[in-house]
């Protein structure tokens, strides 16, 4: 999406109405399907400009940068894995510890490298019903903040905002999260998913 930033900017509904547009031509691997994608996660850029950067750990050395720096990253993209709780824990019916994922991601303009971080919670299956075990951070390599400021801004973002909740689904309730909840487990352990995020230990958020 660099290219959409040499151009005036635009309101984020306005990419957001364009995606949708986009996402109902061709099939699911379609090129208008991908560029719908792109325009969502760019909106979801600029909606969270209001942040402010956070300070994260790039572990990788990139030119014109010392190696393992330290970098300003906007927060650019942040949702459940709706697909993968579907196919590894409520179709399959099985106990994991990769049951249901909140995919953290973030974005750094100078480099224009996107890196992140899963807040993963397992699932314990139990006669037809399944549990939510505890949650763990779970990192690519080692890309967490780097001080503890930028980790106490993200847990605070998390505590007011409830863009990160799961989103209803009418069209396609097998990738809806909260109904699969209510069919398979309890609300209390839904309940449960929400209040772990929110009080997340600020100490696992860096390093």
């Amino acid at each position: 999406m660099k290219y959409l930033k040499l151009f005036e900017e635009l309101k984020v509904d306005t990419y957001r109405s364009a995606a949708r547009g986009l996402s109902k031509l061709g099939n699911i691997d379609s090129v208008h399907k991908k560029r719908a994608k792109e325009l969502e996660e760019w909106a979801d850029t600029k909606e969270y400009r209001n942040l402010g950067t956070f300070n994260m750990n790039y572990r990788h050395t990139i030119e014109g940068f010392k190696k393992n720096p330290i970098l300003p990253f906007y927060l650019s993209h942040i949702h459940f894995d709706e697909m993968s709780f579907f196919e590894s824990c409520i179709a399959e019916k099985e106990t994991t510890e990769y049951g249901l994922s909140l995919m953290c991601s973030f974005y750094n303009e100078k480099t224009d490298v996107c890196l992140g971080f899963m807040l993963v919670f397992g699932v314990i299956w139990e006669d037809g019903k399944f549990h939510i075990d505890k949650m763990k951070v779970e990192v690519s390599d080692t890309y967490l903040f780097s001080d503890r400021q930028s980790a106490v801004k993200f847990k605070k973002f998390l505590n007011n905002s409830n863009d990160w909740l799961p989103k209803d689904n009418k069209q396609d309730e097998d990738l809806d999260i909260k109904n699969q909840f209510m069919l398979y487990s309890t609300a209390e352990d839904y309940q449960k998913v929400i209040d772990s995020i929110k009080n997340i230990n600020v100490n696992s958020l860096y390093q």
